[in-house]
């Protein structure tokens, strides 16, 4: 079994909501980074596409603006998103399960739409981006938030949101191949740096794209908690002890020397299977399969990463 945690899904009614609110084409306010986004056909078309590629079940999810509209418009867009992806698990259990969007730039109104996603709609866990209106998601107006994501004991998937600095990534789509992973590395160290996870031990924290460049930097990032007193003041322990609690999806490019840093930091039991379908097209999603299958890991560990993991870190009973 083949179960893909990281899929988008962008309809066209999504879309032009997006461009109404905000004035500007929706690439701009979602990505700005020179790639246009694939709009939802139909369900059939993506279970077609699924098929041909083995894919069992897809964990759909769709990203919201990295900016707040106001708290009307803020909560209309993560309905809409909900009420669309849910609606297609409804029609699909066996193949969709799906992500909720929540209005977190109102905490309150974001914990309401938390609670009527997963227990009124079904949907099994959060898609967040790395901040709301360049607000990080450790700010304290965000905990009562994380402290119900802790009760429910439900998993984050974090999505890089609109990278730092996108005009001087702009030249050589250097944001898409570049910004959208040192987003991830910032926000998941800041998360462990301001004591998420002290607060809320409770929290599966999902990385998209192999955790950018977080396995990599992971000593560099020990040696300054052994250097800095500050960055040890919210946590008793290395940063890398946290770290190896997140779950790493494959959804990137890769080598296996690439692969096996990451393989190597968090372990068979870490790695969950990820395509970013449809931003990744199928020749693309073949290749990254293709690689997966020569690394010549052992058939439990290959198991593990395909679904067995993500069957635990989305406390799936399948």
């Amino acid at each position: 079994m083949k179960i893909d945690v990281h899929c988008h899904v962008k309809t066209s009614e999504y879309l032009k909501e997006v461009e109404r609110l905000s004035g500007k084409d929706a690439e701009k306010v979602l990505f700005d980074i020179g790639i246009p986004i694939p709009i939802w056909d139909s369900a059939e078309s993506r279970l077609a596409k699924m098929d041909e590629l083995g894919i069992d079940i897809e964990v759909l999810s769709t990203s919201l603006p990295p900016q707040s509209f106001g708290k009307k418009a803020d909560l209309h867009l993560a309905q809409m998103t909900n009420d669309i992806i849910a609606d297609l698990c409804s029609k699909y259990p066996n193949r969709f399960k799906g992500f909720a969007n929540v209005p977190l730039y109102n905490p309150s109104l974001a914990t309401e739409e938390l609670n009527r996603a997963i227990n009124d709609l079904g949907l099994i866990g959060i898609a967040v981006g790395t901040y709301i209106s360049r607000m990080p998601l450790t700010s304290t107006e965000y905990l009562s938030f994380f402290a119900e994501v802790n009760r429910l004991k439900l998993p984050i998937h974090i999505h890089p949101s609109l990278p730092a600095e996108s005009e001087l990534m702009a030249k050589y789509h250097l944001g898409a191949f570049l910004g959208f992973l040192f987003e991830t590395t910032t926000a998941a160290a800041r998360m462990v740096f301001d004591g998420i996870f002290e607060k809320f031990p409770d929290i599966h924290l999902i990385l998209s794209h192999f955790g950018g460049t977080l396995p990599f930097l992971t000593e560099r990032v020990d040696d300054g908690y052994k250097g800095f007193r500050e960055i040890r003041e919210n946590i008793p322990k290395l940063p890398s002890e946290y770290f190896k609690r997140f779950y790493y999806d494959t959804a990137t490019s890769f080598t296996k020397s690439s692969f096996m840093c990451t393989y190597g930091f968090a372990g068979p039991d870490k790695i969950v299977f990820g395509t970013d379908d449809p931003f990744a097209r199928s020749r693309l999603i073949e290749n990254k399969i293709r690689k997966l299958e020569e690394l010549g890991l052992a058939d439990e560990a290959m198991e593990k990463i395909y679904s067995e993991n993500a069957k635990e870190a989305l406390r799936l009973k399948i």
